[in-house]
């Protein structure tokens, strides 16, 4: 997969958990600097660092305009991270379908889409607590579960470096998202990405 992309991909879940349809034009957008601003501060400083005042000012809007979008800060953070969460379920039950042998590329290849799609909600992610899982757990478990199921696939077919898919599934999400912070928007990034990835999970002759 290569990293030249001259637009933002259309995103496989877009109707799932986005915007409300009832917003204006104006308002999405306005709701839109909200989300960047709040994202900018909680992948710097981590999300209990940051006051919805830090985040007031970031974005340039009174205290009404948020609370007129967000109840709090975790739910403001959950709206840039849900969709991330929903369109990696589409794609990764998309891949269930298909052979065993392409469980563990289609899982790279899922994660790759995701930088296309939602790199500012992967770089948050490192930053979550607690108190934000609430809002985060319809959406964490699905992807999650879908996850396990594709690298349990691949462990009944005897294709993983490290014969379990537990390991793997650690493997993953403790390694995916920092590496693409690293290379992602590198010139062909995800390809250096993809073969790191594969070459982590995946036995040498799979």
């Amino acid at each position: 997969m290569k990293s030249s992309h001259s637009a933002k991909p259309e995103s496989p879940a877009e109707s799932s958990v986005g915007l409300s349809p009832a917003l204006s034009p104006r308002r999405a957008k306005q709701r839109r600097v909200i989300q960047t601003a709040a994202t900018r501060l909680v992948a710097a400083n981590g999300i209990a660092a940051v006051s919805v005042e830090q985040i007031l000012e970031e974005a340039g809007v009174s205290r009404r305009t948020f609370y007129g979008y967000f109840s709090n800060k975790y739910k403001l953070i959950a709206s840039v991270v849900n969709p991330a969460l929903a369109d990696g379920t589409v794609l990764l039950k998309k891949v269930l379908r298909k052979p065993a042998a392409e469980a563990v590329p289609g899982i790279v290849d899922c994660y790759c889409e995701l930088w296309l799609c939602h790199s500012e909600a992967l770089s948050l992610i490192s930053a979550l607590d607690r108190d934000v899982m609430p809002y985060l757990h319809d959406s964490h478990i699905s992807f999650g579960e879908a996850l396990k199921k594709l690298l349990g696939k691949a462990e009944r077919a005897k294709l993983l470096r490290n014969h379990s898919g537990d390991m793997s599934f650690k493997v993953i999400t403790r390694t995916a998202v920092p590496l693409l912070k690293l290379y992602g928007d590198q010139p062909e990034g995800l390809d250096t990405f993809r073969s790191s990835m594969l070459a982590l999970l995946l036995k040498d002759n799979a």
